[in-house]
């Protein structure tokens, strides 16, 4: 590789990296200076990219050629549009594209235009400015036009299906959403724009290894600023995780949050009151047995007098844990109030219900002794009271009230054991 290429590709990596700073730094203070400014920017960078182009290439082997529009002015609207609709929402990126599709539109109107007055008689064109360079513009933006549309849904769609193998890892999730969204739009404007040339080949393989080379410079800056400059938009949101996430993910993780009681990590009352409504009358349907079981755990105020409120929390969340890692997906498990737990079966019979309630008593047990400081002191137990629907109870209140009052028949009975259907059972030994 001879010194001029070298030269060649060094301009074009201080070009991406300028590029790349300039989007970030007006959508950076997009608060004082609205959104105006990177609208402008990235429509003039999308019209000098189709216009270089289809103008010029460097020469990087005989068979491999390089525009430096396409390979780092087009990743840039990619790159802008993905951020926007990571630290906006969907309605923000939508507006840029229409900026950007009326931008097309009216540029190939004008180029028609140009290119009449070039062909006039009596136009003096000192430059030599060749009237088939307009006239093939408004194809290369249309070509574009249908690239960016496509560019557009699979950056966005791909960022989204991402979310969950590698929400962690920002560089890695930004990179290949882009990389996929960049591969599609240089085998859309190539083929579009330069199909029937000879050099098309050479044109497709150096554009689609520049734009991957220069997504890794845009994709790495963009983590970088999401990681260390942007500002936060929500407190509640863990640090390690927001920035990662668009707006509609924000969202639903507040819509989750917001369903969990905060020191057990629990569905809340709300929740459990909201769904008993819609699992009974499912169970009222079908047939089968919807079985609720309510905990409570055993002299807990002697827990937080004896031991202080810190640790009757840590006995709080041992008794949670171990509900969320017996019951199945299909289950709803809810801090009730206090240290009262209620845990909803749908499709269960009362048989099984009582087994599971026991399996719940020894590992609340075991559970606290080697995870919390008053479990090491004193056992940690747990009453139950077991009723089932439609069987016992005709209405969702009735079957709240039933089995409330099985858990305190189970207390007064002597405590750590399950009350169900008039039995209950021994304490386990």
């Amino acid at each position: 590789m001879n010194v001029e290429l070298l030269r060649q590709f060094g301009l074009m990596g201080l070009e991406a990296l300028l590029v790349a700073a300039l989007l970030l730094f007006f959508f950076r203070f997009r608060r004082a200076l609205g959104f105006a400014p990177l609208h402008a920017t990235l429509g003039v960078f999308y019209q000098l990219a189709t216009l270089m182009a289809g103008a010029f290439y460097i020469q990087l082997t005989s068979d491999l050629m390089m525009s430096p529009g396409a390979v780092v002015l087009f990743p840039a609207t990619v790159f802008a549009i993905l951020f926007v609709y990571i630290r906006e929402d969907a309605v923000e990126a939508r507006r840029m594209i229409y900026g950007l599709l009326a931008a097309n539109a009216v540029v190939g109107v004008l180029g028609l235009v140009v290119a009449q007055h070039l062909e006039g008689a009596v136009v003096f064109n000192p430059l030599g400015v060749p009237t088939d360079f307009f006239a093939h513009q408004p194809r290369l933006l249309a070509i574009g036009t249908v690239a960016l549309l496509a560019d557009v849904g699979i950056v966005i769609l791909a960022y989204d299906a991402l979310a969950r193998p590698l929400g962690g890892k920002p560089f890695a999730r930004i990179y290949l959403a882009t990389a996929l969204a960049l591969v599609v739009d240089t085998l859309i404007f190539v083929s579009g724009g330069f199909g029937m040339s000879p050099h098309y080949d050479s044109i497709l393989l150096s554009a689609m290894a520049g734009k991957l080379v220069v997504g890794l410079l845009y994709s790495g800056a963009l983590a970088i600023y999401l990681r260390h400059f942007d500002v936060r938009d929500d407190e509640t949101i863990p640090e390690k995780f927001e920035p990662l996430m668009t707006y509609r993910e924000r969202f639903e993780a507040l819509q989750r949050q917001s369903m969990r009681d905060p020191l057990t990590g629990l569905f809340h009352r709300g929740v459990f009151e909201s769904v008993i409504g819609a699992q009974f009358a499912r169970a009222s349907r079908s047939g089968r047995s919807l079985s609720l079981l309510m905990i409570d755990v055993d002299r807990f105020k002697q827990v937080n007098d004896l031991f202080g409120h810190c640790q009757g929390d840590d006995v709080l969340r041992t008794v949670a844990g171990v509900l969320q890692g017996i019951v199945r997906a299909s289950d709803f498990a809810c801090r009730f109030g206090g240290e009262e737990f209620a845990l909803l079966l749908p499709d269960t019979e009362p048989h099984d219900a009582l087994v599971l309630a026991e399996r719940i008593r020894g590992a609340v047990s075991q559970e606290c002794r080697l995870r919390t400081v008053a479990g090491t002191v004193q056992p940690i137990t747990v009453s139950i009271g077991l009723a089932s629907a439609p069987l016992e109870a005709a209405t969702p209140e009735a079957l709240v009230t039933l089995a409330d009052g099985r858990l305190y028949a189970a207390k007064r009975s002597g405590r750590d054991r399950t009350a169900s259907a008039g039995v209950r059972t021994p304490v386990a030994a």
